[in-house]
């Protein structure tokens, strides 16, 4: 007799597939700095001097005398959005051959949108979430983890030396998954949080306590293996954390720590997003290329309006 099952094949489920993708919830580099739509793929800002404006020179008028006069000098800084790209191609012969609740063209291009998405928030760590950009990168004595820590009390120490610095209150937060999970649950939290509270450890009531506009959290794995290896899931940055002043949206004499500028001028780009998708044949490979292109450039503008911290737990 046959084995049991030999002859019979396993249906496949037309309402159900898997894909252990991460949340989109992790992903942080569309949120943190507000975008700038540029139509040059590069070019030139100018740069007020913040030292001319915040020095006092008003003085009292003489008889018969002239108001004191100054002025200032503007600067400029670059920016130049380098075209990122990547495609899938969908076999013809392959996709002919999908199930039901398949669709290769329409997973290609989700793969597709997601390797964009994940070479966004590496460029956004490596730019920013880093020692040597920002003015002044520090490590806590004590750390987080410690029992005998308060990161509330630190955090506000070095948005006041900010402010002292700028003469601008930071009002943004960027703290790796691990530091939240130490920080959601920190005694110097929840102690100062009202007992009735029902959400204790959201980002939302602890930005309150710390009196800031935004708390984000940059918990984004990618798999170090090589092609046809185990995967080795590590985040992409840990142990961080980034206070700035962010401004809702960019203008003129707008300052902020930094920008995401964003060719909007990019061949086939719809709008101002600088993201591009496209979807042609192949024919001499009897394929459809699902493809997307993207040209961003993560810039620091005031290193001044940044405090990185590192280390901050064990």
């Amino acid at each position: 007799m046959p084995a049991n099952r030999t002859n019979y094949t396993d249906p496949v489920l037309t309402n159900l597939t898997v894909a252990t993708m991460q949340s989109l919830d992790t992903f942080v580099a569309e949120k943190v700095f507000p975008p700038v739509p540029v139509l040059k793929q590069g070019g030139k800002y100018y740069v007020y001097p913040s030292a001319a404006w915040n020095r006092p020179e008003v003085k009292p008028r003489g008889v018969s005398s002239e108001t004191v006069g100054g002025g200032y000098v503007l600067s400029s800084d670059s920016y130049f959005c380098p075209i990122m790209g990547f495609h899938d191609d969908v076999d013809h012969n392959f996709a002919a051959n999908d199930d039901p609740g398949i669709d290769s063209f329409r997973d290609a291009m989700d793969y597709v949108a997601y390797q964009i998405m994940l070479a966004k928030e590496q460029a956004f760590i490596t730019n920013f979430l880093t020692t040597s950009v920002w003015t002044g990168d520090v490590t806590p004595g004590t750390k987080w983890s410690a029992t005998n820590s308060d990161p509330i009390v630190y955090l506000r120490s070095k948005m006041r030396a900010i402010k002292d610095r700028t003469g601008r209150m930071p009002n943004t937060l960027t703290v790796t998954g691990d530091v939240w999970s130490v920080l959601v649950d920190h005694s110097a939290i929840t102690g100062r949080l009202s007992t009735n509270v029902t959400q204790i450890g959201t980002k939302a009531l602890v930005a309150g306590l710390l009196e800031l506009d935004n708390l984000h959290v940059a918990d984004t794995y990618v798999n170090t293996a090589a092609e046809g290896k185990d995967q080795v899931l590590a985040p992409l940055a840990s142990k961080c954390c980034l206070l700035t002043y962010t401004p809702p949206r960019p203008g003129l004499k707008v300052p902020s720590a930094g920008y995401t500028f964003k060719w909007k001028g990019l061949p086939g780009s719809a709008n101002d997003s600088g993201v591009v998708t496209s979807r042609f044949e192949m024919p001499h490979l009897k394929s459809t290329r699902m493809e997307a292109e993207y040209a961003h450039d993560y810039k620091t503008v005031s290193a001044d309006l940044g405090l990185f911290m590192y280390d901050v737990i064990a």
